[in-house]
């Protein structure tokens, strides 16, 4: 029978040193899947079939979607329902006025109308239930 281990165990150690870093170094290199430190970007894809136990999350038409082996549940238009209101602490007045405060009650009902709207959404695309 051969021997498995060569005469020099110092050189077959430097070898596999020299092989472990080419592959970390291969690792490090890979490209991310999403950009999650700056929010998720998905591009958009079809809706792929599922295995039983799996999920996709995606992106198709601008929608995000969930498929699994029961269907596939989506939520149209989301991006469509983000308001973000324009308010700057830094400007607030020195005297508050009655078309001051009628501005800042019409931005919190302008929210709560996108907040219900998204809450219909998923509740229609069956990702909650109440």
């Amino acid at each position: 029978m051969p021997d498995r281990f060569p005469d020099d165990l110092f050189e077959q150690i430097r070898q596999l040193t020299a092989r472990v870093d080419q592959l970390e170094a291969q690792l490090q290199q890979r490209p991310g899947v999403t950009k999650a430190s700056q929010g998720w970007r998905m591009a958009d894809m079809t809706i792929p079939s599922v295995g039983s136990g799996e999920i996709h999350i995606g992106s198709n038409g601008g929608d995000f979607f969930v498929s699994t082996t029961s269907g596939t549940k989506s939520i149209p238009g989301v991006a469509n329902n983000v308001n973000i209101p324009d308010i700057n602490p830094i400007a607030a007045p020195s005297n508050y006025t009655l078309a001051w405060g009628q501005n800042v009650v019409s931005m919190i009902v302008s929210d709560h109308n996108a907040l219900v709207n998204l809450r219909l959404s998923l509740q229609s695309a069956g990702f909650i239930g109440f």
